[in-house]
């Protein structure tokens, strides 16, 4: 199979935006992906998604030009990061919840390195993420993100500068959903660590020698593993479907 100058340009013009968004979103953008499988999965992307995204009527030939080439390039690479860094905000909030969740129940043991950066994290905080990404790849959630990526071309063209002017109210409208689904993820803890606590403060109250600190915490660690066998599951496998909902309705679907 041959290619045009023109079509080997839009090539490389989608290549910009799907590379810059396989470097960010999370799964694909970990430090333990190897950079050379990374690359091979972005051209192999750009090449497939050259059939299904269609070269614009307008756009014209970037070849000897490096002004408008330049601008392209530049356009591309910031849209797929955008793009890309949606994933990562809606991760970055579940981990943060996770963090949450992890100080309600007295888990706070930290660990070196995380699975997707490499500052130290709280254990139980890591196996939410590691659950996070581990259904988000078994579930072929990877598959409806980058359907999602196809559909982007439909809301912000090739060479367009509609991201740069919205960007910012859709990393605040990403943040304020992603931050209520990970709250959602996580109120099992919330309404589990009250109760207990609660429990405990009125027993100390009326038995003012009862040392509640130190007996209190092997219950409230033990209730809030058996707890975490039930909610952590389901809640990510919600927040995983949430995280495509949410890429789907902001970029295009």
């Amino acid at each position: 199979m041959t290619y045009s100058i023109l079509e080997l340009e839009h090539i490389f013009l989608i290549l910009c935006r799907v590379g810059a968004f396989l470097m960010v979103m999370p799964g694909f953008g970990s430090s333990r992906t190897p950079a050379r499988v990374r690359l091979f999965l972005a051209i192999v992307l750009s090449v497939a998604m050259s059939g299904l995204v269609p070269i614009p009527a307008d756009r014209p030939s970037i070849q000897l030009q490096p002004t408008i080439a330049a601008t392209y390039i530049a356009a591309e690479l910031m849209t797929g990061a955008a793009i890309g860094m949606v994933g990562r905000l809606l991760f970055g909030a579940l981990h943060f919840a996770a963090n949450s969740a992890a100080a309600m129940i007295g888990l706070t043991a930290s660990i070196k390195p995380a699975v997707e950066d490499d500052e130290s994290t709280d254990a139980f905080a890591e196996m939410y993420m590691v659950t996070a990404v581990t259904l988000f790849f078994i579930t072929n959630l990877h598959v409806e993100v980058i359907l999602a990526l196809v559909r982007t071309y439909d809301a912000i063209p090739m060479g367009s500068g509609e991201m740069y002017r919205e960007g910012v109210s859709i990393a605040l409208d990403t943040l304020r959903q992603g931050f209520k689904s990970a709250l959602q993820v996580v109120a099992p803890f919330v309404v589990y660590s009250i109760t207990v606590n609660f429990i405990f403060a009125v027993i100390n109250k009326l038995i003012p020698s009862f040392p509640a600190f130190f007996i209190s915490i092997p219950f409230v660690i033990f209730g809030g593993l058996m707890l975490s066998l039930y909610a952590v599951p389901d809640g990510v496998e919600k927040y995983m479907s949430d995280i495509v909902r949410i890429i789907g309705r902001e970029f295009g679907e």
